[in-house]
């Protein structure tokens, strides 16, 4: 996921490395990302006390039975991440993944459920489904098409050809059909929990 972030050049993925030898064996570790205690880009709250402008994903109801949103806050930042997600087929971009640092950037983290070759994404970023991309996306995603042969040779080390070829098919059909997917109603369209 990180490689995918730097291909694109949009600075959403704290830097990520393969251990071979850790506490639990091998796996990936993430850059440290101090966040802001105060600042949230996903929230839970009653329906009232969504900020304004930010878009409500879905209603449920709260553990006193109150009725609550699971919403999110609409900067170009997490649009990114969203068109992050759909490139890398997340099924696990939970409110909790996405920190907000004292500077007020945004950073995506824990990608361990991604690249899959079926249909599995699951975010709690679905504010802007089937919103026609930006200019300025549509450009990053070509560019992103342009250099297929690097972003193919820096994901076979750690992909599949089909999860390459699968993640290839989703920037096409980004290109193609020119807005954010809709969940399918094949997969759950969010995580649990969510947040």
């Amino acid at each position: 996921m990180s490689t995918l972030d730097e291909i694109l050049g949009w600075g959403l993925v704290p830097r990520t490395v393969w251990r071979e030898e850790g506490p639990y064996g091998p796996g990936s570790c993430q850059l440290w990302v101090e966040t802001d205690p105060d600042a949230e880009a996903v929230t839970v709250q009653p329906e009232e006390q969504v900020p304004e402008g930010w878009y409500a994903v879905a209603q449920g109801e709260g553990l006193d039975g109150e009725i609550v949103c699971l919403a999110h806050a609409d900067t170009p930042a997490l649009r990114r991440m969203a068109l992050l997600d759909v490139l890398a087929n997340n099924a696990d971009r939970k409110g909790g993944h996405v920190l907000v640092t004292p500077e007020g950037a945004v950073a995506a983290i824990d990608h361990g459920l991604t690249f899959h070759v079926d249909d599995k994404l699951r975010t709690v970023l679905w504010g802007w489904a089937g919103s026609p991309l930006r200019e300025d996306e549509l450009l990053d995603l070509r560019q992103l098409a342009d250099r297929l042969p690097v972003l193919e040779e820096a994901l076979r080390f750690n992909l599949t050809e089909l999860e390459v070829l699968a993640m290839i098919q989703r920037l096409n059909d980004l290109l193609r059909d020119g807005c954010f997917p809709s969940p399918s109603g094949a997969w759950p369209a969010l995580p649990w929990p969510a947040m």
